[in-house]
């Protein structure tokens, strides 16, 4: 994987991240795998089970 690609990938975990706590605070629960894929752009919801899992994996949970 080259820097670039590494970069992009800790750029989209980081939105991920971001969405969420975002949505908690503005609506008190969790967001939906639908919520996060359109609120990031995200289009797969396999993409976005990694990007949890990834966070998960860093000990944000």
């Amino acid at each position: 994987m080259k820097k670039q690609d590494i970069n992009s990938e800790d750029h989209k975990i980081k939105s991920v991240y971001k969405f969420i706590v975002d949505y908690f605070k503005k609506y008190g629960f969790a967001p939906s795998f639908r919520d996060i894929s359109s609120g990031t752009g995200i289009k797969s919801p396999s993409d976005v089970r990694e990007k949890l899992k990834k966070l998960e994996r860093a000990g944000i949970d």
